[in-house]
């Protein structure tokens, strides 16, 4: 074979892929129609497809699921399902889809089904079902999400993390269930979460009474602790055992009145403690042993709207 004509070859070569490559970036882009999607929107973006569906119900969901199927080779970047009246995701209404960002919010949710979410655990990294009536932790669902990276229940009805509640979700970094009804996180409550990913966790706006020790012990990679707005009263010195790590917490807003000696001594790495709008009146000599690079200022007694602790 002549040069030219291995010219001509590689030409001929790099002209087919890049071809391939145009008709899959295509496909990648495209939204159904205006009328397949009607009451759902898709937009192209940068990333994917931002699929939005909003004020509608599960029939009409479905059927522009359907038609999303239909596109090939589809990415849904963001899939935003907000305001809807859909109080039960029902399985495999996601099968066939690549969706990287779910949200599902303020949408009367109570049930999420086993295989509802499982045919999308390769993809899903970030998951946002806040604001619904959930009960519980939907466990069984959750189970298959081996690439999320967020979790949001927020403003939920849930009162008990159950042992095991996250199994499954080995990736995850970031887990809040703020606003909630939480009175109690059972024992092994973040087992089966990879305790060297997991950095930041937010149980705040609940009815917690005290720090739940034996859960958090096992979670000494977490970085940021949000335990603001409960119901706590009473802080020891060995509440936080485990937390070595933890860079920030976060207690404003509870109803504690004393801070004992080394309260806080456990946690080496803290930079930032915050304790303001609590009830504070006393506060042990000792109390932040280990902690001198923290500045710290209260208002004490007359003044329990300011006690925060920065660091300096």
């Amino acid at each position: 074979m002549s040069r030219s004509q291995i010219s001509d070859f590689t030409i001929f070569i790099l002209s087919y892929l890049l071809i391939i490559y145009l008709t899959r970036a295509e496909n990648l882009s495209q939204c159904p129609t205006i009328q397949e999607m009607i009451p759902c929107s898709c937009t192209v973006k940068k990333n994917g497809l931002d699929v939005i569906c909003e004020f509608t119900d599960f029939k009409h969901i479905s059927r522009a699921m359907d038609s999303l199927k239909k596109r090939q080779n589809s990415i849904i970047f963001y899939l935003k399902l907000r305001h809807n009246d859909l109080p039960k995701l029902q399985g495999f209404v996601f099968l066939g889809l690549n969706i990287h960002h779910l949200t599902i919010h303020n949408s009367s949710l109570a049930v999420i089904e086993e295989t509802s979410l499982s045919s999308i655990g390769k993809s899903l990294t970030q998951l946002d079902i806040s604001q619904n009536s959930l009960a519980s932790v939907p466990s069984v669902a959750l189970k298959n999400l081996h690439h999320l990276l967020i979790l949001n229940i927020n403003h939920n009805k849930i009162t008990i993390i159950h042992k095991k509640a996250f199994e499954g979700l080995d990736t995850l970094e970031i887990l809040t269930v703020y606003e909630n009804k939480l009175s109690m996180i059972e024992f092994d409550a973040f087992k089966g979460i990879d305790k060297r990913k997991l950095k930041r966790l937010n149980i705040g706006g609940n009815d917690l009474t005290s720090i739940p020790t034996s859960p958090l012990m096992t979670l000494d990679m977490l970085k940021k602790l949000e335990v603001q707005e409960n119901r706590i009263s009473v802080i020891i010195e060995n509440d936080f055992e485990g937390l070595t790590n933890l860079d920030s917490l976060v207690l404003a807003h509870n109803k504690i009145q004393k801070v004992p000696a080394r309260a806080f001594a456990r946690m080496t790495q803290l930079n930032s403690l915050e304790l303001e709008g609590n009830m504070i009146n006393f506060i042990d000599s000792d109390a932040f042993i280990g902690l001198e690079e923290l500045k710290w200022s209260f208002g004490l007694q007359e003044d329990h709207s300011r006690s925060k602790i920065t660091a300096k």
